[in-house]
């Protein structure tokens, strides 16, 4: 079985990732060590029309200040969106050499969108994969609980000198899940809310994928 977990950032899919791992003692990777690795492989032609986020996090320095002053929260969930496909190839060769020896494998990642879950199970099919979607919508809750559990080295608050940028960072990632939220229903996947009651939440979410409950 493969677990793919997908949603904006700061919404608990690492965390389900490891719960999930821990439960059923198989692996999980990150999609961002798998965007690492299709960074190398990628061409100085095709590098900023593929990876368009990394583009804006080296011109504006990697500050979250420079970037949300110089970037709509609009324009920067589209080169999330944008770069993360550049990514679902090496996913699905993951996926395709782990069924392919028969083994359990978590993906967790902004990478992990709605269309790759779909075009995943059309070619290995369905029955290989269980799929759910965290999002957060709610401003003010994203700001609050970024900064309150984010330790020193998260990018959140190591990148960010102006408190303001907190909010724009906030509600870019309202907008990316709100976004993942209309796609995941399109297709009829899974979603769960983090807004509120975390924990609960989490739990919920872990036995919708590990026994395909809510």
């Amino acid at each position: 079985m493969i677990y793919l977990i997908g949603g904006a950032p700061r919404c608990g899919k690492t965390t389900l990732a490891k719960t999930i791992s821990k439960t059923l003692g198989i692996p999980w990777v990150a999609s961002d060590t798998l965007e690492a690795i299709a960074m190398g492989y990628t061409s100085d032609k095709d590098f900023s029309k593929r990876f368009p986020k990394t583009i804006i996090r080296k011109k504006t320095k990697y500050s979250n200040d420079l970037m949300y002053n110089n970037y709509t929260s609009n324009q920067i969930v589209s080169v999330y969106i944008k770069q993360s496909q550049a990514v679902w190839k090496a996913i699905e060769m993951l996926v395709e050499s782990e069924l392919k020896e028969g083994r359990s494998y978590i993906i967790e990642g902004y990478h992990v969108h709605p269309q790759l879950v779909i075009n995943l199970q059309k070619k290995y099919g369905k029955k290989n994969f269980q799929s759910i979607f965290l999002i957060k919508t709610n401003i003010d809750n994203i700001l609050r609980n970024s900064v309150k559990y984010a330790d020193r080295n998260d990018w959140f608050v190591k990148r960010t000198a102006d408190k303001d940028t907190y909010k724009k960072i906030a509600t870019m990632i309202s907008e990316f899940g709100r976004y993942f939220n209309q796609q995941a229903r399109k297709y009829n996947l899974k979603v769960f809310k983090m807004d509120v009651n975390f924990k609960t939440m989490l739990s919920k979410a872990k036995n919708c994928l590990v026994r395909g409950t809510t």
